[in-house]
């Protein structure tokens, strides 16, 4: 009777696991998927702003950065990139007349980033550097990209 108790307790942990991990599996594909969708929605509706220019250059520590920039918005996306070290994020900055001005943070996904700025202005450049979490008010790494539209 208890090896019985046993079997049927294995059995049913089995079961739970084999239905379990499938749906988790499954969930997770479409929890990417959308995300992937809702990048590819925020970069279309910027490339459709009268002016969008598109600006890209490679990440230092692999990977590429592109930007989507209008007159007042700009949108960084960045693919085949690491994820910053514990306790850190990727900062936006945007370069102003040659100085930081610090933006929103960041974190990485599946090796992609993506991370907006609303302070972007024709003229500026844009970088991303590794920060405290948190992020900084002054830049304290070097740039792992500059992105300067023309």
């Amino acid at each position: 009777p208890a090896r019985r108790r046993w079997s049927a307790a294995v059995a049913a942990l089995a079961l739970l696991v084999a239905i379990a991990v499938p749906s988790t599996v499954a969930w997770r594909q479409a929890q990417r998927a959308a995300e992937a969708e809702a990048r590819a929605d925020r970069i279309t509706a910027l490339l459709a702003e009268p002016g969008a220019q598109v600006v890209s250059a490679p990440v230092t520590s692999g990977g590429t950065a592109v930007a989507v920039v209008t007159a007042d918005a700009a949108l960084v996306t960045a693919t085949g990139v690491d994820a910053p070290g514990a306790g850190e994020v990727y900062q936006l900055w945007v370069m102003r007349d040659g100085s930081p001005v610090p933006d929103a943070t960041t974190g990485v996904t599946d090796g992609t980033l993506q991370i907006r700025t609303d302070a972007y202005r024709t003229g500026d450049a844009l970088a991303l550097t590794v920060e405290p979490e948190g992020g900084s008010e002054q830049p304290t790494s070097e740039p792992v990209v500059v992105l300067a539209p023309a």
